[in-house]
């Protein structure tokens, strides 16, 4: 037989154990990391004067997550405890119509920040599997409830002033600062699919959306994260021979 045929055949082989595999009951644990997307909100600058009363829209860029789990598997149905971090950076706010752009630029009005928040789930999960099939792709849906620390920090940066005529007539940008936190009930649904690549390792890609509560600070507002993520689990209990 050549090495061609042989790797041929070792492939197939990979290809059956992988497909024959059964998600094991018993502990896990594992990581989780993706990227976030966090939709508008509208509020008020409270501290910024002379824009402390006019309503204001803020826009997020694209930000991202990681955090680790810890579970148990029983036949169908999995129970963890999740621990995330999330973080989101600002792209635009408009206050009444005066946009302000995220910028390096020190010659002209911008402003910087984030919102992040550190949380922890409990989660429940049901994997889509007739246990007496072959299993490799196993699609899931869950849900999560929680409690998270929201942070949000906040930079408006006046623009630097100087004259070609007049060189040493120069005004420096000024930082005007704020930021706040707060702790608020969290919920999460949760749908994806795994691939398992053995008895007690999967691969998993899911979509996660999470919501708070309204919270005053936020305008009155939910915070929502739109989360697509890699899931790595590592069964404990080994399968038995």
């Amino acid at each position: 037989m050549s090495l061609r045929s042989l790797g041929l055949a070792s492939l197939l082989l990979a290809s059956n154990v992988a497909f024959s595999s059964e998600p094991l009951s018993g502990w896990y644990a594992g990581l989780i990391a993706g990227g976030t997307i966090t939709p508008s909100i509208n509020f008020l600058l409270p501290g910024f004067t002379p824009y402390s009363n006019i309503p204001s829209k803020l826009s997020y860029g694209i930000g991202g997550n990681g955090g680790f789990q810890l579970g148990y598997r029983c036949d169908q149905l999995r129970f963890e405890g999740e621990f995330d971090f999330n973080y989101s950076p600002y792209n635009k706010l408009n206050i009444g119509g005066l946009i302000i752009r995220k910028s390096s630029n020190i010659n002209i009005l911008r402003f910087k920040g984030s919102t992040q928040f550190f949380g922890a789930f409990a989660n429940a999960y049901y994997e889509l599997f007739a246990a007496e099939n072959d299993i490799s792709f196993v699609p899931y849906v869950g849900l999560g409830i929680g409690y998270a620390k929201i942070k949000q920090s906040f930079t408006i940066y006046t623009p630097a002033i100087s004259t070609p005529a007049f060189p040493l007539l120069y005004v420096p940008s000024v930082a005007i600062s704020d930021s706040g936190s707060k702790s608020a009930p969290l919920g999460q649904a949760i749908i994806g699919i795994n691939y398992f690549f053995d008895d007690v390792t999967s691969l998993g890609l899911d979509g996660r959306y999470i919501t708070s509560r309204q919270i005053r600070d936020f305008g009155n507002e939910r915070m929502v994260a739109e989360t697509i993520n890699l899931v790595l689990n590592f069964t404990f209990d080994q399968p038995n021979n």
